[in-house]
């Protein structure tokens, strides 16, 4: 009796102990997961240290001053070594070079970002973007610049959006002539080269809707809060080139709040965002351990919808180049339809709603939405993946993965398929090509094929053993 009577106590000692663990789950899970994304090692400043005062810059500096923004209204190269804290730049017209000759733009008074959780005091929160533009003709081109601290790096700003134009969009009236206005009235050959964009607490670059023509040329983009580099809704024909884009994604900022934020897992952000942006060329760039993954291709879901400043998304992710890349260490390296499959009830988008559900976390739960996704005619070509977890994703139609070599990938090369569109809209990925690809890790699944794709080409891959 004393064993059987100990036995029963230790069990309900167990028990009791579990239901405090999992009560305690049920506490924390805030989001869509229990998992935090994996957090940048990063030296950090504190909200107690004081403002810095740099030393004197080089003689011929601009006379520029703590919390002015400065307008580039004509060509001009700065002399070396000029170095200012909380200055931001406002380009504002056309045919200009912007020299910052190793310029240094900071938009804190410390040299490092404050700790993820540490909000910022109202004085000494990061100024919103480092370099404007707004353009009424284009020809612009910034180069030689180091831009970090901010909450965006560098911003490409729309032009022509008037109330008549923002009407027809909203209400479907004259789409594809508005936006093509738009686009003639907004930048055009806008172009950074050879700079650094480093540690901005959002996005490093971000081009507005309807740019075309932007160009990122030998630059690094890296240590950026959520995207990397980001292409707009509506805007085409731009080019990211010849660049470094690194350890992206990683948290976010509450602008309100005055701090920085930790990623969920499952929506930690990429290194390069094509989001409702089309005919865009990738290519020559290096693509290493961003957090959510390399390239994201997708169509916006009007996310949203019912805020009065949102404009719906029209334009498809299509007829997009990735070529060229290396992209090492990256939980996936492109994703071609990217929100297909994934839950964007937070999103409270427009479009049309194709599934829904719960997803259960634990003990916790919240409501799932699940939306038709476009990303239709994009070619990935000539690229090299190494150590990707997933190298390349596609759940969307007609798109190309010829050329490239797959190296080390941890769960699968290619995965073609898609779950919610192929059940509820009897509509699989079809027409997917996937030709001359060598696949050089042993122990990965090279192509995977789920919720029945049609009218896959598999041809003259290597080893042959992957087109059977």
């Amino acid at each position: 009796m004393k064993i059987a009577t100990l036995f029963t106590l230790l069990f309900a000692l167990t028990l009791l102990s579990a239901c405090k663990q999992l009560e305690r789950l049920a506490n924390e899970i805030t989001g869509a997961a229990v998992d935090y994304a994996d957090p940048l090692p990063e030296r950090t400043s504190k909200a107690s240290d004081p403002d810095r005062v740099l030393p004197p810059n080089p003689a011929g500096c601009p006379d520029w001053r703590k919390d002015e923004t400065i307008e580039i209204n004509q060509s001009l190269t700065l002399p070396k070594g000029c170095k200012y804290d909380r200055v931001s730049l406002f380009v504002n017209g056309s045919n200009i070079t912007f020299d910052c000759n190793g310029l240094v733009l900071n938009g804190l008074d410390r040299e490092y970002r404050q700790a993820v959780d540490a909000p910022y005091s109202v004085e000494n929160a990061p100024l919103d973007v480092g370099i404007k533009v707004y353009s009424n003709q284009g020809n612009v081109t910034i180069k030689n610049c180091n831009v970090r601290n901010f909450v965006r790096g560098i911003r490409i700003l729309t032009r022509g959006l008037t109330p008549e134009r923002i009407n027809n969009l909203k209400n479907n009236i004259n789409v594809a002539q508005t936006e093509n206005e738009v686009r003639a009235l907004s930048p055009q050959n806008i172009r950074v080269e050879n700079s650094n964009i480093l540690y901005n607490h959002k996005d490093g670059v971000f081009v507005g809707r309807f740019i075309t023509g932007f160009t990122l040329d030998n630059s690094t983009v890296k240590y950026t809060g959520a995207v990397g580099v980001y292409l707009d809704s509506g805007s085409q024909n731009n080019t990211i080139k010849n660049s470094t884009i690194a350890q992206n994604g990683h948290s976010d900022y509450n602008a309100s709040k005055r701090v920085r934020t930790r990623k969920l897992a499952n929506d930690s952000r990429e290194g390069i965002a094509i989001d409702s942006s089309a005919k865009n060329i990738i290519t020559g760039n290096v693509f290493s351990k961003n957090s959510g993954g390399a390239i994201f291709i997708y169509k916006n879901c009007n996310e949203h919808a019912q805020r009065e400043n949102q404009i719906p998304r029209y334009q498809s992710a299509d007829d997009n180049l990735i070529s060229r890349n290396q992209f090492n260490d990256e939980s996936v390296g492109v994703w071609i339809a990217s929100r297909q499959s994934k839950n964007l009830h937070p999103l409270e988008c427009g479009s049309p709603i194709v599934d829904t559900g719960t997803i259960r976390y634990g003990p916790a739960s919240e409501p799932a939405k699940y939306y038709e996704d476009f990303a239709k005619h994009n070619r990935i070509e000539n690229n090299t993946f190494n150590n990707a977890h997933h190298g390349v994703i596609i759940e969307d139609d007609n798109n190309i993965v010829l050329n490239n070599i797959f190296n080390g990938s941890a769960e699968y090369d290619i995965k073609v398929g898609t779950q919610f569109r192929t059940l509820k809209l009897a509509h699989p990925v079809t027409d997917t090509r996937i030709e001359n690809n060598q696949f050089l890790t042993r122990t990965s699944t090279h192509i995977k094929q789920t919720y029945n794709p049609a009218n896959t080409l598999i041809n003259n891959n290597t080893p042959s053993s992957v087109n059977n």
